[in-house]
């Protein structure tokens, strides 16, 4: 009996695990969208429209231009964010 709760508790565990895992690496893409566009304006403002790639870099373009600082590892995941999430 107490074998088959540890093994319950170890399945749920792993599981849990898991889906935290993969929420961690889209949650950091987003908390980054957040932290870098969030400054000037919501972030609402920000997704609020689907586009695709192309359209995405020159939003992003646009805003370094406007003086956002972010770097390219940083645009990298910013720009996979949008595209998996807000791309069209």
């Amino acid at each position: 009996m107490l074998r088959c709760r540890l093994v319950k508790f170890y399945l749920v565990f792993v599981s849990v695990f898991l889906i935290y895992s993969c929420l961690g690496k889209r949650d950091g893409r987003l908390s980054l969208v957040e932290h870098k566009c969030g400054t000037c304006h919501s972030v609402e403002v920000a997704i609020g429209k689907k586009r695709d790639k192309e359209d995405w870099k020159k939003v992003i373009h646009g805003m370094k231009i406007r003086g956002l600082k972010i770097t390219e590892k940083e645009e990298q995941a910013i720009l996979s964010y949008l595209i998996e999430y807000h791309g069209e």
